[in-house]
């Protein structure tokens, strides 16, 4: 809850964060370690999401299917409305799709829950801190903290020339990969630029994190990369 407040009040100012040039060129990018390289066998885009065990990919088509983190193994296959962001929240997945509601699906059935309304905001990236959802709403390019059981919403700070990934939080930062620079970005709460990394994929996509503060980054060919950050 102490993160919670401080997070809505570091970023009561709505900055705008406008990356029309996302990296100096003459500044340095950090390098991440890789720990582990999960083969999937499921290539394609999509964006990640952690339940506490598992390691969901949401895939375009209309796929969602959860693997071990440790192996990559498949354990679970569902099929769902065409999606692209994806997190896990109070036992349940919520996906977003550019669409003003997010849909709620039980992660053991694949039943549809509903559709939580978010009023006009898009959200097309979803992650979530404590029981809120920061959402990236595409049509105004902001993010924004939603809470899903009052349905209000507070804007956080706008960001555009950025073409995201994925997004999550690391250590209570927003992380978020960047595909056109294959970078993670690393924002603070006040919507500044922490550190940028270079990824080790060049088709990166999603992103997650897990309760020991291991990322996860989706790569386009099937592979799922374990890293940590220096």
């Amino acid at each position: 809850m102490a993160f919670l407040l401080a997070f809505i009040i570091l970023f009561s100012s709505c900055k705008d964060i406008i990356f029309n040039n996302p990296l100096d060129p003459e500044a340095s990018k950090g390098e991440v370690i890789v720990l582990k390289v999960l083969n999937t066998n499921f290539p394609g885009e999509g964006e990640l999401a952690f339940d506490g065990e598992k390691l969901w990919k949401i895939y375009g088509s209309g796929r969602l299917v959860a693997f071990d983190r440790e192996t990559g193994g498949k354990i679970r296959e569902l099929f769902i409305p065409s999606s692209k962001g994806l997190v896990f929240l109070d036992d349940y997945l919520y996906l977003s799709s550019s669409e003003n509601y997010l849909t709620i699906v039980n992660p053991l059935s694949g039943d549809f829950i509903s559709n939580l309304l978010t009023g006009e905001k898009y959200f097309e990236f979803i992650t979530k801190t404590g029981d809120k959802i920061i959402g990236y709403d595409k049509k105004s390019s902001r993010f924004f903290l939603f809470d899903p059981e009052s349905g209000e919403s507070e804007e956080l700070f706008k960001l555009t020339g950025f073409n995201i990934g994925g997004v999550s939080i690391y250590q209570g930062f927003l992380i978020i990969t960047e595909k056109n620079s294959a970078s993670i970005y690393l924002f603070n709460t006040n919507g500044k630029v922490e550190k940028v990394y270079s990824s080790p994929i060049s088709d990166i996509s999603g992103i997650s994190v897990d309760e020991n503060s291991y990322i996860y980054l989706a790569s386009s060919d099937g592979k799922i990369y374990k890293i940590t950050l220096p």
